[in-house]
């Protein structure tokens, strides 16, 4: 580090802009291509407006000796947030149809049979796109540079209400931090090494938060709902030797099941969870939809409120009751693989813990060679084999769920 000297600070979005136009920053590269949706250049549009801590961007000088000491300022990190900026600064996000994409799933499918899933919530796009595109144009001004970029190859922004009023005066009054590296030497060799490590550092190297760290913070905003999303009776319960996500069950349930004014219905098995089935929305972004919703960070039409479950609440005694009831139908408590827990679980938790209901233990017997049953439909060398496949497609989940209520509302006292 001693050859490099970092510097610290921030620009208005506007400066990061005009830095961009001018070409006073670049692309590496190595730089991969533009992986944000829309809907996340919506979303770090609205972090700024909330003043939401946003990181900083890291650029690097680079001395090319081969080019007369030509300086370029590489952006080594911050890229998707640069490219969000401008393109919500231009109103104009790229179409897929004229630059391109490629999907993870090209590595994919031949081995997790997923094509018959609809392709919309499998694939993500990944647009042959660059904030370098913009600066192919040679054009500093927003209002001659916006007739380019034609409807052909881009796309207005669908603006929320709440983002509606965003113009000039955001972008000239709202700061993005940044990193600057700069070497105090000028070997070429040296100064490769050091970006690309800088790089791997910060994209590969770097330790991910886990599923539950990263839940724990949404927890914390709320430690009264701590217990419901992950119950500490059902951390002793497993599936494949790990603990179950309680969460996920409370999440499709609670969308499964809806309390409406006069009276209460169930939605359609096809549309739960609909649009999380693949990588652009996976299950865990369902989840955390879920517990926004809960804890009051986001409202969702999608899920059922949590006072209309619980007026007063309370869901501890009925939390109690779930415990109770499982542990009197002596059910295990390590499952070998999903498909048995969501039969099992599902419509338990559905009836006990949602809907208030007590389950017919002297009947257990039964209800356990039931469950058994559809257990053993599930993995069935037919059509069922892909389920024992792909257990956690959407399509899958969808079924256990509705089977696994339509087993448990025959044994309801």
């Amino acid at each position: 580090m001693g050859d490099y000297k970092v510097y610290y600070g921030e620009y208005t979005l506007k400066h990061w802009i005009d830095m961009i136009l001018h070409r006073d920053i670049e692309l590496p590269p190595f730089q991969r291509d533009f992986v944000w949706t829309e809907e996340q250049v919506i979303e770090l549009i609205r972090s700024i407006d909330k003043k939401y801590f946003i990181p900083p961007v890291i650029i690097g000088t680079y001395f090319d000796t081969s080019s007369k000491d030509k300086c370029f300022n590489y952006v080594l990190d911050g890229q998707q947030r640069l490219s969000a900026i401008i393109l919500a600064y231009l109103n104009k996000f790229p179409k897929s149809s004229q630059f391109g994409h490629i999907t993870d799933d090209e590595f994919a499918d031949s081995n997790d049979d997923r094509k018959d899933e609809d392709d919309s919530d499998i694939k993500k796009n990944i647009l042959s796109w660059g904030f370098g595109k913009i600066q192919n144009f040679n054009i500093y001004n927003k209002d001659e540079l916006l007739p380019k970029l034609n409807s052909e190859s881009y796309s207005d922004i669908n603006w929320p209400i709440d983002l509606s009023s965003v113009n000039s005066d955001f972008f000239e009054n709202n700061y993005l931090g940044f990193s600057y590296l700069k070497p105090t030497e000028k070997d070429t060799i040296k100064q490769k090494k050091y970006f690309s490590s800088v790089f791997r550092n910060i994209n590969i190297s770097a330790t991910s938060l886990s599923i539950i760290e990263s839940r724990s913070s949404l927890y914390w905003l709320d430690v009264f709902y701590k217990d419901f999303f992950a119950p500490s009776y059902f951390e002793f319960i497993k599936v494949d030797n790990k603990k179950i996500d309680f969460a996920r069950y409370v999440s499709l349930l609670f969308e499964k099941y809806k309390k409406v004014e006069g009276g209460e219905e169930e939605i359609k098995n096809t549309n739960l969870a609909y649009g999380y089935g693949g990588r652009r929305k996976n299950m865990e972004d369902y989840i955390l939809d879920f517990i926004n919703h809960v804890v009051g960070e986001s409202t969702s039409t999608r899920f059922t409120n949590f006072i209309s479950v619980f007026p007063d609440k309370n869901y501890q005694n009925r939390m109690q009751n779930l415990e109770r009831i499982f542990d009197s139908l002596g059910f295990e408590k390590s499952y070998s693989s999903i498909i048995d827990a969501d039969y099992y679980l599902c419509g338990l938790i559905y009836f006990v813990l949602l809907r208030g209901k007590n389950i017919k233990i002297d009947q257990k017997e039964n209800l356990k060679k039931i469950i058994d049953g559809a257990v053993q439909d599930a993995r069935a060398d037919n059509d069922g084999r892909r389920h024992t496949k792909t257990p956690g497609a959407l399509k899958w989940i969808q079924k256990r769920v509705s089977e696994s209520i339509n087993i448990y509302n025959n044994f309801l006292e």
